[in-house]
């Protein structure tokens, strides 16, 4: 169990060697001090930009370096992840958005056409830089989103055992997601 003074990003990134390979992939790779200077910064950029411990962040994106980014700045935050599959339905994406009410969606670019509809009203932030879409309360890109960010602690909220960190939804194959 995580003393309860430990942010769940400190444990996965803390005492690892900087130099160490912390991910791997297609975009080539992010030694641990990459991954954790990244972190930092995207927590600290969604303090700066209002969310809060406890606000929700939905995801529309698929596997990437910018998605762990992502998400480990976001529980350092202390707001909440919804992941979504890349393929939701424009009904399940509805429901969600009704049942978490989220503050934030974190969108891949490519995907942001075709969620657009889905996506109306809510503040987005992209992977990369996109095409406006109309209809959104805002859209920003990760990268003008981490430029906005000013001086400030990185650090995160203190978290405690119960905090939630994740809402994860069925596929709904009996019925909506739940």
């Amino acid at each position: 169990m995580l003393p309860s003074h430990t942010n769940v990003v400190d444990y996965l990134l803390g005492e690892k060697d900087p130099a160490a390979t912390a991910l791997l992939g297609t975009g080539g790779r992010r030694t641990y001090a990459e991954l954790q200077h990244e972190v930092f910064a995207v927590a600290a950029s969604l303090h700066q930009a209002g969310i809060r411990k406890g606000d929700r962040v939905v995801a529309l994106c698929s596997n990437s370096f910018a998605w762990v980014e992502f998400y480990l700045g976001v529980l350092r935050a202390g707001a909440i992840w919804v992941p979504l599959p890349t393929d939701v339905s424009p009904q399940t994406l509805q429901h969600v958005l009704r049942r978490t009410t989220p503050d934030l969606c974190f969108v891949q670019a490519r995907l942001l056409q075709k969620f657009a509809t889905g996506l109306a009203d809510q503040h987005v932030v992209t992977d990369v830089p996109a095409p406006e879409v109309s209809g959104l309360a805002s859209q920003r890109s990760m990268s003008e989103l981490l430029a906005e960010r000013g001086p400030g602690d990185s650090a995160g909220p203190p978290v405690n055992p119960g905090d939630l960190a994740a809402l994860i939804f069925t596929s709904g194959s009996t019925g909506q997601p739940r």
